[in-house]
């Protein structure tokens, strides 16, 4: 799952026994979320461009760091073997080689009279290793000499954005064209999250007569229940739906590597990141969503 959450997150934590027990690597996980993008908001009809870096792997100086003050203490078995445990421990690949990263900048144009912008985040892992060796000429077997601390940040290829497009922004109303402009924000009922494994992103939304429908950036889209009630508590609960990959945000799209014409997403109401966030049956609702129709904002093309 990509879901957003702010601030620093503890994963886990373990321990890797070396040199027949008579040294060890404690190791914690955090991840948190980094803001990527740049120069992504525009008004009143200006251009602008979005520019994000695909990075996965770790960067050049932490990389010497690994090279350099934990290889002198760890072998590289010893590393093998703490990567190893973190994948039994918890089910993802560590990916410590050098990283390469890959810029692409994207273009955009906001609403004549009001706002566009567009938050990318990539979500960082980071490992807090201890190394620590038994203590000599002591009985206790639970002494131990704290030798060295080290952090290595890791980019994962887990991305998240935030799309916001306003079609009115009080900075425009200078314009003669924005002057009698209706000033009322759009009434939603609060943000939904699509989750495609390794990509998300989160949108506004509300619910209409025969489902639900969401904005992602200049675009409509619609979508009906073919059972109402069921389909509304699969709004709460997770339900799968077909997307199109042309609807959702370009910068994602080339980040996470999305192909083909469709791509399939968990869809739920995002909620306050203090909130629990994996309220989710064991069996996720599907085939009760379909896509009605996909149309521009007023004024606005595609």
């Amino acid at each position: 799952m990509a879901v957003y959450f702010s601030g620093r997150k503890k994963i886990g934590e373990l321990s890797v026994a070396l040199e027949s027990g008579r040294a060890r690597v404690d190791c914690m996980i955090f991840e948190r979320w980094i803001d990527i993008d740049s120069s992504t908001t525009a008004r009143c009809g200006e251009q602008g461009t979005c520019q994000v870096a695909k990075t996965e792997g770790i960067a050049e100086k932490a990389s010497q760091t690994v090279e350099r003050s934990i290889g002198t203490s760890l072998g590289l078995d010893d590393i093998l073997k703490l990567k190893a445990q973190i994948k039994d421990v918890f089910g993802y690949e560590v990916n410590w080689n050098h990283s390469i990263t890959t810029t692409k900048t994207f273009n955009f144009e906001a609403p004549v009279c009001g706002r566009y912008s567009l938050v990318v985040y990539q979500l960082l892992r980071e490992y807090e290793l201890t190394y620590l060796r038994q203590r000599r000429w002591t009985f206790r077997q639970d002494a131990w000499d704290k030798k060295w601390s080290r952090t290595i940040p890791e980019h994962t290829n887990t991305h998240d954005t935030l799309p916001d497009v306003e079609e009115f922004d009080e900075a425009c109303k200078f314009r003669p064209e924005c002057k009698s402009k209706d000033t009322m924000p759009n009434a939603y009922d609060g943000l939904l999250c699509f989750d495609m494994g390794k990509a998300s992103f989160r949108v506004p939304y509300r619910l209409t007569s025969d489902g639900f429908e969401v904005q992602i950036l200049k675009r409509l889209i619609s979508f009906t229940f073919t059972d109402y009630p069921a389909g509304v508590r699969g709004l709460e609960q997770g339900l799968t739906i077909s997307l199109p990959v042309q609807i959702i945000p370009e910068p994602l799209v080339f980040l996470s590597d999305i192909k083909g014409e469709y791509v399939e997403a968990q869809v739920f109401r995002y909620m306050d990141p203090d909130e629990d966030q994996t309220r989710f049956p064991e069996e996720v609702l599907t085939g009760i969503t379909t896509l009605k129709g996909v149309l521009a904002l007023t004024g606005q093309k595609f």
